[in-house]
């Protein structure tokens, strides 16, 4: 009786440990193995930065373009003095 409550709390203790440890966290990175990846190429914060890019280059784009709409890209040519 004295060798079995010994026992007894160290298989408790054993399996808790088992159980929060070990086993249960290979499961763990089975499940999600992409490694937050929304494609095979780039990781969330790349395709964020990339998107952010682009929505950047494509609003500078549209200023200029509107500039040279408005005629407001380069002087006028009806001043009969060199404008440099």
């Amino acid at each position: 009786m004295k060798f079995a409550r010994p026992a007894l709390s160290f298989a408790l203790l054993l399996a808790a440990a088992l159980m929060f440890t070990g086993c249960t966290s290979a499961w763990g990175v089975r499940a999600d193995l992409t490694n937050a990846t929304d494609s095979t190429a780039r990781s969330d914060d790349q395709d964020r930065n990339n998107y952010a890019r682009t929505i950047d280059h494509n609003t500078r784009g549209i200023w200029d373009d509107t500039a040279r709409l408005l005629l407001l890209d380069r002087p006028s040519r009806l001043s009969p003095y060199t404008i440099p």
